[in-house]
C-alpha cells in the first residue's frame, strides 16, 4: 500500500516537474532562441533565472502531494493535460496580436479566439478529470512523450544556433552614464536621432503661435531641411542609410548587412579616424547590439537608467512572453496587464520606465543637468532615443497618459510637442555651458511617423496598381535639422531636395574630413537643383526578427518635392526563394 502511494505521488510529482518545464524553461528557451538579437544577457544567465520557478513551486508541490492520498492518479492525469495543452497552445494555437510595443491591444476584437481556447481547455480538462482512469495513463505518456520532443528540439536549436549563443554580449562600458555627459575642450559633435520623429509635425510645432518663438529661439542656428526624404520605412535599414549612405536590397541576410556596414565605413568610423572619442547612448537590447559593432569608446542603455539589471530585465521579459504564448486567451489578459506586464512590473523601480519615451527623457533631463566640458580629445556625441516613435503615452502636459493610446494626428503632435521641449532644455542648457555655439549638432528622424500627412500630391501607387496607404509618404518624412559649429544665424528653413542618405557627406563636408560617401552633400544641393531621390518600402513581417530577409521591397523615385509629385514605381527586392 504504502509503495504504491509512493508510485502514485511520484507519477504526480514527474507531470508537475514536466508542466513546470515547459512554461519556464522550454518556452522561454525557444523565445530566446527565436530572438536572439533582442537580447544581451547570455543564455545560461536567463535559463537559470527561468529556474528558480520551477524549483520554488516544485519544492511547495512535494508536501503538498504527499498529504494528497485520495485522487493522486487524477492529480497526475490532470498535470499531464495542463502539460500538454501548455505545449498546444504555445505552439499551435499561436495568435497574432500585433507588435507588442506598447500599443493597446483591444481585446474585445478577438473574444473568438477566447472561445475557441477556452472550448479546447475545458473539454480537455474536463475528460481527464471524470474519465482519469481511462485516459489517465495515455495522457501521461503524451506529456513525456512531448517533453522528450521538445529535450531534442533543444538540443538540436543549441546545436544550430551556438556560435550566436556562445557569443559574447557587447561591452556596455559603463552602468553609469556620467562619462556621456561630458563635453569636450577641443571639439564636440552631437547627433541625436529621434525615432519615428515627422517632418511635417515638425514643421507644424516649431510655427505653432504660441511656441513659435521658444523653439525657434532655442534651435537657434540650426537649418530645418523641410523636404527631407527617408530611406526605408523602419530603423533596422535606416540605420545604414544615413550612418554609411548605404541602401538594403535583400541580396543578404538582413543583420549580416547592417552589421557588415556598422563595421565598415560610417561617419562615426571616419570620427573616430580623425581622433574623436565616440559616446553612444541607445535603448532597446537589438539596437545595443547593432550599434557595438561602431567604434565607440563609450556605450550606455538608455533603458537601464530606472531598471534591474540587464540580466533581470531580459528574464522578466523572457518569462512574460512565456506566459503569454502558453496561457489561453482570457489569461492573456492579465499577463499583458495593460502593457504593463505581469512579471517585469516586478523588476522596474516605476511603471511608467517600461515605456521608452520616459526612461529616454529622464537620460536628457540628467544629461541637461549634469553636463560639463572635461574631457580633451574631441568628442561625437550619438544618441539614439524612441520618444516619438510608438507607443503615445503622454498628456497635453507631457505626463503619462494612464495608459498607452492610439497614433493619430493629435497623439504624435503631443508627444513631439513634449519631445521637442526636452531637446529645447538641453540646448538651452549648452548655451549655459558656453558648449552650443561651437558644437555641430544634428537633430533627425530614422523615418517618419504613422499619423497622415498633408501631401498634396497624387496617390502613391505600386507597381501592381494597388494604392498604398496615406501614411506611406508619413514614414517616409522624417525630421532633418542641422546646426554647423559657430552659426549664429537665426532657425531657417530649406526645401532644397535633401534625403537621410546625405547625413554622412554632409557631416563630413562641414568638418572639411574630406571623406567620400554615396550620397551628396546638402552643403552643395542647392534649392533649384533638380534631383531624382529614392525610397524603398516594404511591409513589416510578423516574425521579423526570426526572417533572414526582408518582405518584398518596392523602390520609388521621387523627382520633385515628395509631398506633391507623383511616386514612380522602379525595382522590386525579393528575397530569395
Amino acid at each position: 500500500m504504502i509503495t504504491s502511494h509512493r508510485s502514485k505521488n511520484s507519477t504526480a510529482i514527474m507531470m508537475m516537474a514536466i508542466l513546470l518545464l515547459n512554461i519556464f524553461l522550454f518556452s522561454p528557451f525557444s523565445l530566446y532562441i527565436t530572438n536572439l538579437e533582442q537580447f544581451t544577457t547570455p543564455l545560461v544567465g536567463v535559463m537559470k533565472l527561468c529556474l528558480i520557478p520551477v524549483l520554488i513551486l516544485f519544492l511547495l508541490f512535494i508536501p503538498v502531494i504527499n498529504f494528497s492520498v485520495r485522487n493522486t492518479h487524477r492529480i497526475s492525469a490532470l498535470l499531464a493535460m495542463f502539460s500538454m495543452l501548455v505545449w498546444f497552445q504555445g505552439n499551435v494555437l499561436l495568435w497574432d496580436y500585433g507588435i507588442l510595443d506598447g500599443r493597446n491591444i483591444n481585446w474585445n476584437d478577438y473574444i473568438f479566439r477566447g472561445w475557441v481556447d477556452g472550448c479546447i481547455w475545458i473539454v480537455a480538462l474536463g475528460l481527464v478529470y471524470f474519465f482519469y482512469q481511462k485516459y489517465g495513463k495515455i495522457v501521461i505518456k503524451g506529456a513525456v512523450f512531448i517533453l522528450l520532443l521538445q529535450f531534442v528540439t533543444l538540443c538540436y536549436a543549441s546545436y544550430e544556433n551556438w556560435e550566436l549563443i556562445n557569443k559574447k554580449s557587447p561591452k556596455i562600458s559603463m552602468e553609469d552614464p556620467t562619462e556621456l555627459f561630458k563635453f569636450s575642450r577641443n571639439g564636440n559633435i552631437l547627433h541625436i536621432v529621434t525615432d519615428g520623429f515627422q517632418s511635417d509635425v515638425f514643421n507644424e510645432l516649431i510655427n505653432r503661435q504660441g511656441l513659435k518663438d521658444k523653439y525657434q529661439s532655442s534651435f537657434q542656428g540650426f537649418v530645418y531641411y523641410r523636404e527631407t526624404l527617408g530611406a526605408f520605412p523602419y530603423t533596422k535599414f535606416s540605420i545604414p542609410a544615413f550612418l554609411a549612405s548605404e541602401m538594403y536590397s535583400n541580396d543578404v541576410p538582413k543583420d549580416i548587412f547592417v552589421d557588415k556596414h556598422m563595421k565598415g565605413h560610417t561617419i562615426l568610423s571616419a570620427a573616430n579616424k580623425e581622433g574623436y572619442e565616440i559616446d553612444i547612448a541607445s535603448g532597446g537590447n537589438y539596437l545595443i547590439k547593432r550599434y557595438s559593432n561602431l567604434p565607440y569608446t563609450n556605450m550606455y542603455n538608455m533603458d537601464n537608467i530606472k531598471s534591474a539589471s540587464a540580466e533581470f530585465r531580459d528574464t522578466a521579459v523572457i518569462l512574460d512572453l512565456a506566459l503569454f504564448r502558453v496561457l489561453p486567451h482570457f489569461l492573456k489578459i492579465y499577463i499583458y496587464n495593460d502593457q504593463e506586464w505581469l512579471v517585469s512590473k516586478l523588476v522596474r523601480n516605476e511603471t511608467i520606465f517600461q515605456f521608452s519615451y520616459f526612461s529616454h527623457t529622464l537620460f536628457l533631463n540628467i544629461f541637461s543637468q549634469a553636463m560639463s566640458i572635461e574631457r580633451e580629445k574631441p568628442v561625437y556625441k550619438y544618441i539614439h532615443i524612441m520618444n516619438t516613435h510608438n507607443p503615445m503615452v503622454v498628456d497635453n502636459q507631457c505626463k503619462y497618459a494612464g495608459q498607452p493610446t492610439k497614433m493619430n494626428r493629435a497623439t504624435l503632435t503631443i508627444q513631439s510637442k513634449c519631445t521637442l521641449d526636452t531637446l529645447s532644455i538641453l540646448f538651452e542648457k549648452m548655451k549655459d555651458l558656453g558648449v552650443y555655439e561651437s558644437t555641430l549638432i544634428i537633430v533627425h528622424g530614422d523615418h517618419g511617423g504613422w499619423a497622415p500627412n498633408y501631401r498634396q500630391g497624387p496617390p502613391v501607387v505600386f507597381s501592381s496598381g494597388a494604392v498604398a496607404r496615406d501614411w506611406l509618404t508619413s514614414l517616409a518624412s522624417p525630421l532633418l535639422a542641422i546646426k554647423k559649429p559657430n552659426d549664429n544665424s537665426d532657425f531657417r528653413v530649406s526645401d532644397v531636395l535633401a534625403s537621410l542618405l546625405d547625413i554622412p557627406a554632409t557631416i563630413s563636408d562641414i568638418m572639411n574630413w574630406n571623406v567620400d560617401f554615396k550620397s551628396q552633400s546638402l552643403e552643395k544641393l542647392h534649392l533649384h537643383d533638380k534631383r531624382k531621390r529614392f525610397f524603398r518600402y516594404f511591409d513589416y513581417q510578423k516574425n521579423a526578427h526570426q526572417e533572414d530577409y526582408a518582405a518584398s521591397i518596392h523602390e520609388f523615385s521621387i523627382e520633385g518635392s515628395h509631398y506633391e509629385v507623383e511616386w514612380k514605381p522602379e525595382n522590386i527586392f525579393y528575397p530569395p526563394k
